[in-house]
């Protein structure tokens, strides 16, 4: 009697590109339908979770009550980093609204992972002590320089350390990816002109290259600011402007692609950094169009191509970062599981 696959294709050196993303898509949805499974898989196979619990709320406690000493501006009255951190994200006009999304992401990823986790050696890990008491020293610190940035980094650096203490080293190195993605919660806050500077000017310094090299544009520079010489118009590379919001999406979105797409740690590391270059070329692609649309049809056109503009260009660098995945998930050789099941399918038909 015949079993498994009837019919087999000569088995392929590497995985096309094709597949590996239909098999993604598919993943994806197969993983929605299966949440609530899921959840309850992942709570009857883990062991000692109600002491990694009970271990995790102490340890926020500490931040709950004993948080945040900045206690006399009018809307940080509370000891708690937690509140710091929410009004940080929901302040008007803040950059780092995506804060609030990281943990539900972070928690999606690790249920995405739940088999590697299930499956490997559990055990207390008695050197994660060592790294709960740097994260507490490093807390400490923050709230001596009334630094909450520097408590936000002891508050997940304990969460890591808890990890390692009760699973063991093998699971908290299994965790370290998603749990990057915890440097996406430390606001910008008021720290956006420091940060952006260096954007805007890269920016701008690039797009008035290009114009006048290879489009003939005669536009002048002053620092950030790109002027008309015939007084027509003038932009000011403003710290909105900067790409800042696009450069930590594309970076968010890059290293969640590299981490699940990617097996081997110099491509996942590659689109962990990779954001940078690509979001900067998207940000001097939206300046340069700006540029060029008001030498050539007025300020309006400008100001039109700057109000709407900047999706069309993150959409295009996100194209051209996917693309490059592509290129190199070409040569990512099939994995051991993926062959194995390929040749236990050939002999069985």
């Amino acid at each position: 009697m015949l079993q498994g696959v009837a019919h087999i294709n000569p088995m392929p050196e590497s995985i096309t590109t094709g597949q590996r993303q239909n098999d993604l898509l598919d993943d994806i949805q197969q993983y929605v339908r299966d949440l609530p499974g899921i959840v309850r898989e992942c709570w009857r196979g883990l062991p000692d979770k109600w002491l990694f619990g009970s271990l995790a709320v102490a340890w926020s406690l500490v931040f709950l009550f004993f948080g945040s000493p900045s206690l006399g501006y009018r809307d940080l009255r509370s000891p708690s980093l937690f509140y710091w951190m929410y009004y940080a994200y929901t302040n008007p006009g803040s950059e780092d609204t995506h804060g609030l999304l990281i943990p539900f992401v972070v928690l999606g990823l690790l249920l995405w992972k739940r088999s590697e986790l299930l499956q490997c050696p559990k055990a207390v890990w008695w050197p994660g002590l060592m790294g709960l008491a740097v994260a507490g020293g490093i807390h400490l610190l923050g709230y001596m320089m009334q630094q909450q940035r520097v408590s936000i980094i002891g508050l997940f650096l304990g969460y890591y350390s808890l990890l390692a203490l009760v699973w063991g080293r093998a699971f908290a190195a299994r965790c370290f990816f998603p749990f990057i993605l915890f440097a996406f919660c430390l606001p910008v806050g008021l720290m956006v002109d420091t940060v952006t500077f260096p954007l805007r000017q890269a920016s701008t310094d690039i797009a008035v290259g290009v114009a006048r090299t290879f489009f003939g544009v005669e536009v002048i520079q002053d620092g950030i600011r790109i002027l008309d010489p015939n007084g027509t118009y003038r932009y000011e590379v403003a710290a909105a402007c900067s790409g800042l919001r696009s450069l930590i999406a594309m970076a968010a979105l890059t290293t969640i692609y590299g981490f699940v797409v990617f097996k081997t740690p110099w491509k996942q590391w590659l689109f962990v950094f990779i954001s940078i270059p690509f979001a900067l070329a998207g940000n001097v692609m939206r300046l340069l169009s700006i540029i060029l649309a008001a030498e050539s049809m007025g300020p309006n056109a400008g100001h039109f191509v700057h109000e709407w503009f900047g999706f069309l260009t993150f959409a295009l660098t996100l194209a051209a970062v996917l693309w490059l995945g592509r290129r190199l998930e070409d040569k990512e050789p099939a994995r051991p599981v993926e062959l194995a099941e390929m040749k236990e399918a050939h002999h069985a038909g």
